[in-house]
């Protein structure tokens, strides 16, 4: 019973990070295309596009959640930036990809799925995230990761 409770708990907790990853990416797409100013208040600069973003991998770890894996990562940049793009997860030859937007700053899991998670436990995969700049150019940042 014990057990069942937790994997409860866990998917939950999985599944309301999946919202928040929808929902960031959702607003990044509609930073991206110019709707941002018809969202906000007219004296609230949430979101400044002006800034060079980039990710970091926060360890050399993703976690497993069914057949997620949750990929825990940092958004640098100046206060007020978003870092928006796609992280791509490779591995034994096959690319898994999920967008992203996280307020610079902040820390976050995204959620990718991956297949089985059993049969990835203890394996690596090579991490790429890509974010977008304000000048249309795209930053690149890369890792190993071992699962968990």
């Amino acid at each position: 019973m014990f057990s069942t409770a937790m994997q409860l708990t866990r998917r939950k907790t999985h599944s309301r990070q999946l919202n928040r990853n929808l929902l960031a990416a959702a607003c990044g797409a509609l930073l991206l295309l110019g709707a941002a100013p018809a969202l906000a208040p007219a004296q609230s600069s949430v979101f400044d596009s002006g800034s060079e973003t980039s990710i970091e991998f926060v360890r050399g770890t993703a976690d497993l959640l069914g057949s997620e894996a949750l990929v825990p990562v940092r958004c640098n940049g100046e206060q007020g930036a978003a870092c928006t793009g796609v992280l791509t997860l490779s591995i034994a030859g096959q690319k898994h990809k999920a967008p992203f937007s996280i307020l610079a700053g902040t820390s976050q899991d995204i959620a990718i799925t991956v297949g089985d998670g059993d049969q990835l436990s203890g394996r690596r995969a090579i991490a790429v995230a890509r974010t977008t700049q304000s000048s249309g150019r795209t930053a690149r940042s890369s890792e190993v990761l071992h699962f968990s």
